[in-house]
């Protein structure tokens, strides 16, 4: 009885004060208390049956259009709808709800001329701005839909959630995360314990944070079946004694980004790599690598790009006290275009200075220069799981002395597991042809390189990895013809 009570009370109302009008406006009332009980399916059947019989009430084509709305059946609730509009053009009301079927059917330009009429005469209407705003949004069109939105939060704060969730949701689609974020984060703040809250946490939580500081370091053991490399045990230097040796390895990065935006980003970094073999310490190295870089993103031609860019300056040591072994400057400008969210194009030029304590005198002097060039196609697979890439490179190193004087042509083909139910990985095949083309023993090596690794994430900023790559050099000199297998396995930290 409490169910029906207010019904009962609506109709019998109704029906005194209605006297004599006709009957079907008392099975509209009764369909109007049916549907605000949630009815539906009751409203249905008399507003269809209604719309049959009466097809110039404008009334029953409304509440059957509403109706048929809270049943999430859009093509009959926007038929209904701009039905009941086409009986009633003056009334604002009934546009508003028509453009809202129009935009659960995704034809933003037909809710857009709709909402348009209204604001024309209605200009304090805030549901028309937010739905004006999202129909801007259906198209990834951020920029025009943020005013309509912002007028709606001014003019009605229920708004501001939900203006801000899908102004987050826009941003993102354009490739935008900070800005996002922040559109998510107020969307929380202002509308806490709503639906729309719940949404932006999750889909905050989906963004990578790219924090100001950061920094990360894989710990792990390495075993190394050619540390020199050479290609037998009869070829080592005086110094060494060992062609296989074990050794333990840090290597280190930590950096501050002094500007993060969603066009481009400036980072500072520095990184350390340290390594202890077990039997060879005179073959101990260290690495100080100190790196400015940064990205700006741009449209070319309609197409998302990337220009990033990176100088990097590094400092060796080498043996049990890490004496001075060799600096390097190294610059690295690198372009990217998007012709689909699943082809990426990459092409990378790098320019190096490399400089020895003991460089050797005359054709053995390894100082140089060199100059590289490359280029490669990524291809996106399995929703963005798998980037499978293809690379083709030349690289002209210019040495003081001419037995180090290179050109090399080479190429590689990896594949890479992004993200997988916590596992990340990788795998590659490599060749370098080698022409010592100034050489005193005209030397010409072919290198063929081949590896893996795979990461198992623990928990947040701790990972477990291991991996293997394997290299076999073929060279007309026979002590550069070898093969070498380095096997690793260690802890990843990030921050």
């Amino acid at each position: 009885m409490k169910k029906y009570g207010l019904g009962l009370i609506l109709l019998v109302f109704a029906a005194v004060s209605l006297g004599s009008a006709e009957a079907w406006k008392i099975q509209l009332e009764e369909a109007k208390v049916h549907l605000d009980q949630k009815e539906l399916d009751q409203a249905d059947a008399i507003l269809t049956d209604l719309a049959k019989a009466h097809s110039d009430q404008w009334e029953v084509d409304y509440y059957l259009g509403l109706t048929k709305l809270a049943k999430g059946d859009n093509e009959a609730a926007e038929k209904a709808l701009g039905q009941a509009a086409e009986l009633a053009p003056t009334d604002l009301s009934i546009r508003v709800d028509h453009a809202f079927a129009l935009l659960n059917l995704n034809r933003p330009e037909e809710a857009r001329k709709e909402l348009d009429l209204v604001l024309s005469k209605d200009q304090k209407n805030a549901r028309a701005y937010y739905l004006r705003g999202i129909s801007f949004i259906l198209k990834n069109d951020c920029k025009s839909a943020e005013p309509d939105l912002d007028k709606a939060k001014q003019l009605d704060k229920n708004y501001t959630g939900m203006a801000e969730y899908y102004l987050g949701q826009c941003a993102l689609n354009e490739g935008k995360g900070v800005e996002a974020r922040k559109h998510f984060d107020q969307a929380i703040e202002t509308s806490p314990g709503t639906v729309w809250a719940n949404k932006a946490t999750e889909a905050s939580a989906r963004i990578p944070k790219r924090g100001a500081f950061f920094a990360g370091g894989d710990f792990f053991y390495q075993y190394d079946t050619n540390i020199v490399p050479v290609s037998s045990e009869d070829a080592l230097p005086a110094e060494v004694s060992h062609e296989e040796d074990s050794r333990g390895v840090v290597w280190v990065q930590a950096g501050y980004r002094p500007l993060i935006r969603d066009a481009g980003e400036l980072g500072l970094e520095y990184h350390f790599y340290n390594s202890w073999h077990f039997e060879e310490s005179e073959l101990n190295l260290q690495l100080h690598q100190a790196a400015v870089n940064g990205y700006y993103n741009l449209d070319l031609l309609g197409k998302p790009a990337r220009i990033w860019g990176q100088y990097m300056y590094q400092y060796a040591g080498l043996g049990d006290s890490y004496e001075y072994y060799s600096t390097t400057h190294r610059i690295t400008p690198v372009f990217f275009v998007a012709e689909t969210d699943k082809l990426f194009t990459e092409i990378d030029y790098q320019y190096e200075i490399e400089n020895f304590d003991e460089p050797g005198a005359g054709d053995l002097d390894r100082d140089n220069q060199s100059h590289q060039i490359m280029a490669g196609q990524h291809f996106y697979l399995l929703a963005g799981k798998v980037d499978l890439s293809v690379f083709a490179r030349y690289r002209a190193v210019i040495a003081e002395g001419k037995d180090y004087d290179q050109n090399r042509y080479g190429g590689r083909v990896m594949g890479q597991l992004l993200g997988w139910n916590k596992v990340s990985g990788f795998v590659y095949f490599d060749f370098d042809y080698r022409d010592y083309y100034r050489s005193a023993f005209d030397r010409l090596d072919r290198v063929y390189a081949a590896g893996t690794e795979v990461q198992y994430q623990l928990i947040n900023h701790l990972a477990l990895f291991g991996g293997v790559s394997y290299s076999t050099y073929e060279s007309n000199l026979d002590n550069f013809d070898y093969d070498r297998w380095i096997y690793s396995a260690g802890v990843r930290a990030t921050y």
